[in-house]
């Protein structure tokens, strides 16, 4: 996604433009996956984009391995 993209490059203010367009936090998947699985965090933690994680974080990101699988229960 434009998310992944603007986290590898650390381009936190296209980002916020990004998702003020799309109508807000509530309705962009800060966790979306790409095909390799990871999220929007995980380029943020492999290129060390501390403030952008920080930033992506106040808006419920989390890293790939730890995100709950939408499809598995919780029992």
């Amino acid at each position: 996604t434009l998310l992944h993209v603007c986290a590898q490059n650390n381009h936190r203010s296209l980002a916020a433009k990004i998702i003020k367009h799309c109508g807000g936090p509530d309705r962009v998947d800060v966790n979306a996956r790409n095909k390799k699985k990871l999220t929007p965090l995980d380029f943020c933690d492999k290129y060390g984009h501390v403030k952008f994680r920080m930033w992506l974080t106040s808006f419920g990101a989390v890293s790939g391995d730890t995100r709950q699988d939408q499809f598995h229960s919780s029992r």
